[in-house]
């Protein structure tokens, strides 16, 4: 495979991890949304579940059996949460990320040895490329050369 061949494989790759990274930001935040909004109705659930036991109990044994409720409901969400961060079976297939770093990682070596072939090949020409997008990155880098500094306004002076 030749260098435009894997450069063109690489920006393939970079597009295919751009758009997982988007999509997973989107899901973040509409499972966000989703669990603020359920965070909202255990709130109220837990106050209406007050005030009727308040009509069956004495006030402060409702809020202690309320307490209670919420504690046991929290320690069950962080036992399946334990249960879930325990890593898997090591025999399983791996993951799209263990599949994209790796296809990154061929891309990238692949990349690296075409360049060199083409350095040993053409050292000039090499030498020239890297000339030239040096001076192409240098011009397109906002900075002191396109935006020379202001002048200071100057001070009238006392006299």
């Amino acid at each position: 495979m030749n260098l435009p061949q894997a450069l063109t494989s690489l920006c393939g790759l970079l597009q295919r991890i751009k758009s997982g990274v988007r999509h997973g930001i989107v899901s973040a935040a509409i499972m966000t949304a989703g669990a603020l909004l359920l965070v909202a109705a255990a709130g109220f659930a837990a106050a209406a579940g007050y005030i009727w036991l308040a009509t069956q109990v004495p006030d402060h044994l409702a809020a202690l059996l309320v307490a209670g409720g919420l504690a046991l409901t929290g320690g069950i969400v962080i036992a399946v949460a334990v249960v879930r961060s325990r890593p898997r079976n090591r025999h399983a297939s791996p993951s799209l990320d263990t599949d994209i770093a790796r296809e990154a990682e061929a891309a990238a070596d692949q990349a690296v040895q075409s360049v060199l072939s083409e350095v040993r090949i053409h050292p000039l020409s090499a030498l020239m490329t890297a000339l030239v997008a040096g001076v192409a990155v240098g011009l397109l880098k906002p900075g002191a050369a396109r935006n020379p500094p202001r002048e200071q306004p100057r001070r009238p002076s006392g006299g």
